[in-house]
């Protein structure tokens, strides 16, 4: 188990990490891999050379697995490092239009779970901007994760205690993120190996102050990106389940 590093509380809320497409581009290129590390934008951003993001996310909650999932589409386009409306973007059956207070595009769809879990997903778009030219192509979804926990239905996490996770392993990703977060210290971020199995030690709990609440989240996901020198578009899909509501006893 390799800890990462630690983020304030929010970072963890929402968006994504698109640290796994740092490479110079070549004249044309696609690629594919798992996210090198947990989520960590607080808000839809572009990082190393990429003009757009598109975030296709899917989440659970621990002991429910795919039974009451939600999903989250967003996407930014960046023209010198200002937001713009691109044109129709399509992930599936969704249509996203760009927002005219941001720019950015978002939505809270209602799917069908087996429709987008463990398979692949259509990502388009309908495009007449000078800087961003159509494209479709497909991206992989990692399976349910249908996480259980020593916590189980309970709303406690014990500082007395360890912390038991079981989830279903997808034997084509390598690793799982795993981040515990108590309001007033440092969070835990971890990089585990995606084997449906994992002990976090009691110690790892000494700092959490008896009463804070806690965010408990399992996650993995893959990015995809593809482009030439004059356009590069990164799509993310990330499935991600929660605790919620625990408090440190």
């Amino acid at each position: 188990m390799k800890d990462i590093v630690s983020f304030p509380l929010l970072l963890i809320s929402l968006a994504f990490c698109f640290g796994a497409c740092q490479k110079e581009l070549d004249p044309t290129f696609e690629s594919t891999r798992e996210l090198d590390r947990l989520p960590q934008f607080e808000s839809l951003q572009t990082s190393g050379n990429a003009d757009a993001q598109i975030l296709i996310k899917f989440n659970e909650n621990f002991e429910q697995g795919a039974r009451n999932i939600s999903a989250e589409f967003a996407a930014v386009f960046l023209e010198e490092d200002t937001p713009v409306d691109a044109g129709l973007l399509r992930i599936g059956d969704e249509k996203l239009e760009a927002r005219s207070s941001s720019q950015r595009y978002i939505t809270y769809p209602d799917i069908l779970a087996e429709e987008f879990l463990g398979q692949s997903v259509m990502v388009s778009l309908q495009s007449d901007h000078a800087e961003f030219a159509p494209f479709e192509t497909s991206v992989a979804v990692s399976p349910a994760l249908n996480v259980r926990s020593s916590i189980g239905w309970g709303d406690y996490l014990f500082k007395d205690q360890d912390l038991e996770l079981t989830w279903d392993a997808n034997p084509d990703n390598e690793w799982a993120y795993l981040a515990i977060c108590a309001e007033g210290v440092p969070c835990i971020l971890r990089e585990v190996a995606d084997n449906g199995q994992l002990v976090v030690e009691q110690s790892a709990f000494a700092n959490f102050p008896v009463g804070a609440k806690v965010l408990l989240h399992l996650g993995r996901g893959i990015q995809k990106c593809f482009g030439d020198e004059q356009q590069k578009i990164c799509i993310t899909t990330l499935v991600d389940a929660k605790a919620p509501g625990l408090e440190v006893r």
